[in-house]
């Protein structure tokens, strides 16, 4: 991931750089015996990159003209709403005889974890020691997903049980990825929002203060 690299103090990236000169002159510097050019050949190197609107940093121009760039764009929270949507509709549909709050909140869900997932990519973006700081689709499946595998009728009887069982998923698949408590208060700041966005301040402390869990 060649868009995970930090600046150093003077704004540069020499692993970048050294990159490039590979690339354009097939070869490095001796590290063992300076003056020394060692030559490398028959290399093909493959780059990816998260974009700017995904939280990436920018690659310098002078090391992308080297690669041919093709760009695949993540789903609008449109397009992932209308994936989603249905699967949802399937699962806590009234004939599964849940009930009426059951039903409202489960409408809520999909957009909760994409904007739950969005806020992450911009506040946690990736580098080289947390590498796996990469939130995307997947993550809003697994976490949908983990909500299909919970019988409705037998667990969850309230909307207060619904939104336990949302935090719960969104702990298990983007929490437990964290490396720092900084991070991880952090997370839960903006899970605190979502939560009090779609179902009020309440219901969100509450779910937060008091956590259930799933098993």
């Amino acid at each position: 991931d060649v868009s995970s690299l930090a600046a150093d103090s003077c704004g540069d990236r020499p692993t970048l750089e050294a990159m490039r000169q590979l690339m354009e002159h097939a070869g490095v510097y001796s590290h063992t015996r300076p003056g020394v050019w060692e030559s490398i050949q028959d290399v093909a190197f493959v780059g990816a990159m998260l974009g700017a609107r995904e939280g990436g940093r920018d690659v310098p121009n002078r090391l992308k003209r080297h690669f041919l760039t093709v760009r695949v764009s993540e789903p609008s929270a449109d397009a992932m709403q209308q994936i989603f949507g249905p699967m949802i509709r399937a699962h806590f549909s009234p004939e599964s005889g849940a009930p009426p709050d059951v039903l409202a909140a489960s409408e809520k869900l999909t957009s909760m974890t994409v904007l739950l997932c969005q806020a992450l990519k911009q506040k946690l973006v990736p580098t080289p020691t947390k590498f796996h700081y990469s939130f995307g689709l997947r993550d809003i499946a697994r976490v949908l997903q983990g909500i299909f595998t919970c019988p409705v009728l037998e667990v969850l009887e309230s909307e207060g049980v619904v939104a336990s069982l949302w935090a719960h998923e969104c702990l298990r698949v983007f929490a437990d990825r964290l490396v720092d408590q900084a991070d991880k208060t952090l997370f839960a700041s903006v899970m605190h929002k979502a939560l009090e966005d779609s179902f009020g301040k309440t219901r969100a402390e509450r779910v937060l203060n008091q956590p259930a869990h799933f098993v």
